[in-house]
């Protein structure tokens, strides 16, 4: 690829930020065409990723920043199309394409899609602080964030990722433990040249992040770059039991403590009930933008409890804000009733895509039982593993093996992972609550 050129998944990625921002700013085509100097067909076919290189997207994303910068919203990045791994396939970038051509209502929540613009001042101060510590002395730096699934904790790692990489110095990126290379001179598979390096570790209590863990953490003195920095992110934090002797000791010696603005566990975006109120409608704005509903006024929409508990989960404020985009009618501000709102929305798309597939409806419990199965195992790399989960299943004992490979074809549409994998439902917290309505069931 050339240096002016972007792989098809970043120039897919980059066009549908371009677009939402674009429609979030009220512009037509015409205007950002006129503004960034380019024909309104160049900012149509960048647009749908269809054409475009990293010229035609610095053009438009500064066109577009000087229209954001006015209005205070977050700005496009002009980051990494130098420094980016987008060709390292175990180092992948921050911010992800939507996969999928029917994607269910609960993936346009991923943070790392970044639909929702960056909110709150008191992730502003962490992020600062963030900025800061990689930008310290010292080689090698590990912090580790704690907080309850939907407190931001990856949608914070993504803005770090963004913010480092407008200055094109850096090497940013999500660890994938799938695609971790096999080779035990993993180093090699990136091309720092002597740039920066901030790896994110999300999920890390998982055994596949720990065995990638226990593999990065001894050997990162052998990586070629006077400045590394590893982000773990968890629930919990890393635990000592969970890593071998070598990567443990190279853990403690690295791990930087608590910065500023940064408790034992993440806190609350805000707890202003009028900046609650415009972090939700300025999610609700960008939802609709996204999925191109009009007419759709977010401002004329509010919440009934904006200090309800539930919000300090800002994923719930935009959990509500989605809705109201898909049903406009006022709703309660209850945690659960917020999740089965969206989950039955989740399921309803499941249903849609079995009829389309032509599976029978009493099979929507092993479909289910399904997605929280697969789940729970962070996703799977293949269809082969997807059916050798399920057959497991108490749900899928006695069904013949044609309809557990069906249901597999399903999940495959449904929750696509690359080329053949299956990914997890996300949010987490939705993950937990259809969960825990099937123990209870």
């Amino acid at each position: 690829m050339g240096r002016s050129g972007l792989s098809e998944q970043k120039r897919k990625v980059l066009g549908r930020l371009v677009a939402d921002n674009r429609r979030l700013l009220g512009w037509k085509p015409e205007e950002l065409a006129a503004r960034a100097g380019y024909s309104v067909s160049s900012i149509h076919s960048f647009e749908v990723g269809r054409r475009g290189g990293r010229d035609t997207y610095l053009a438009i994303a500064r066109a577009l920043n000087a229209g954001l910068a006015l209005q205070r919203m977050g700005l496009l990045p002009l980051d990494g199309l130098d420094g980016s791994p987008e060709n390292l396939h175990w180092l992948t970038p921050a911010l992800t394409p939507l996969v999928g051509d029917k994607p269910g209502p609960a993936s346009l929540l991923e943070a790392r899609l970044g639909i929702v613009p960056w909110q709150g001042k008191t992730r502003a101060r962490q992020l600062e602080d963030l900025a800061t510590w990689c930008d310290s002395p010292g080689k090698i730096r590990s912090f580790s964030i704690k907080g309850d699934g939907g407190m931001g904790k990856t949608r914070l790692a993504v803005a770090l990722c963004q913010h480092l990489n407008q200055s094109r110095k850096w090497v940013t990126g999500f660890i994938l433990p799938q695609r971790f290379p096999v080779a035990p001179d993993w180093w090699n598979s990136l091309p720092l040249d002597g740039r920066p390096l901030l790896m994110v570790a999300d999920y890390t209590s998982r055994p596949g992040m720990i065995e990638v863990l226990n593999r990065v953490l001894p050997a990162l003195d052998k990586l070629q770059s006077d400045r590394i920095r590893i982000l773990l992110l968890d629930r919990t934090g890393l635990q000592q039991g969970l890593l071998d002797g070598d990567a443990w000791r190279v853990w403690d010696q690295i791990r930087t403590g608590h910065l500023p603005h940064f408790g034992p566990q993440l806190e609350p975006v805000s707890v202003d009930p009028a900046e609650r109120l415009t972090m939700f409608q300025g999610a609700a704005r960008a939802f609709a933008c996204h999925l191109a509903v009009k007419p759709f006024h977010p401002e004329s929409h509010s919440l009934k409890s904006p200090t309800s508990k539930a919000y300090n989960q800002v994923l719930l404020l935009h959990m509500q804000a989605l809705e109201r985009v898909f049903d406009a009618a006022p709703k309660s501000d209850n945690r659960n009733s917020i999740l089965n709102r969206l989950l039955e929305r989740e399921r309803q798309h499941w249903r849609e895509t079995m009829r389309r597939l032509e599976l029978p409806q009493y099979l929507i419990s092993a479909v289910e039982a399904a997605v929280v199965g697969v789940s729970e195992l962070g996703g799977v790399p293949c269809a082969i593993e997807a059916a050798a989960k399920l057959r497991r299943l108490p749900e899928f004992q006695g069904l013949p093996l044609p309809t557990t490979d069906a249901v597999v074809r399903l999940l495959r549409e449904i929750y696509p992972d690359g080329d053949e994998g299956i990914a997890p439902l996300r949010p987490d917290p939705l993950l937990d609550h259809l969960a825990n309505q099937r123990l209870g069931a």
